[in-house]
């Protein structure tokens, strides 16, 4: 017997610490394109269903697996993609990539306006199990992010 009478012990309780994503965006304007460098990380919970999309797939398929994902999200051209960590269960699993969102930005005169790109949140949120989600986690999942983005005048902002 292990612990107080039981045969085996439970795992331990899934925190935010244990369960994370962390997404850093570099976004640059090209006319009216978005251009994203993106890494996304995730640990953990939310890493389980990416591990399982991509495990088995060549890097030419995880790049169309994910071009796959992205363009349910909008008009999105994936240039590079690249998978760190598959195998590596107790490593967070590391995605790095450069894309493309077309007609992303509005131009009106000297003044460019647009939504930035969120698309990896927008297709977790949009899963049909998260949706008839009834526990605790529902209210604390999210995303921590970084997103710099170049204007087209050079100055950089960097929001969090």
């Amino acid at each position: 017997m292990v612990g107080a009478g039981l045969l085996i012990e439970p795992p331990p309780r899934a925190t935010l610490e244990t369960c994370q994503v962390k997404s850093r965006r570099n976004v640059t304007i090209d006319q009216n394109d978005w251009r994203v460098d993106e890494t996304l990380g995730l640990t953990g919970y939310y890493a389980a269903w990416m591990l399982s999309a991509f495990t088995g797939l060549s890097a030419q398929e995880q790049r169309e697996k994910a071009q796959e994902i992205l363009a349910k999200q909008g008009a999105t051209q994936i240039h590079e993609f690249v998978f760190q960590n598959l195998e590596e269960i107790g490593e967070p699993a590391r995605l790095t990539m450069r894309y493309t969102v077309r007609d992303g930005v509005s131009i009106s005169g000297n003044r460019s306006t647009g939504v930035l790109p969120a698309l990896w949140e927008r297709d977790y949120r949009s899963r049909s199990v998260l949706a008839r989600r009834l526990l605790f986690f529902a209210p604390r999942a999210c995303w921590r992010k970084e997103e710099d983005i170049d204007k087209p005048d050079g100055r950089r902002c960097t929001t969090k």
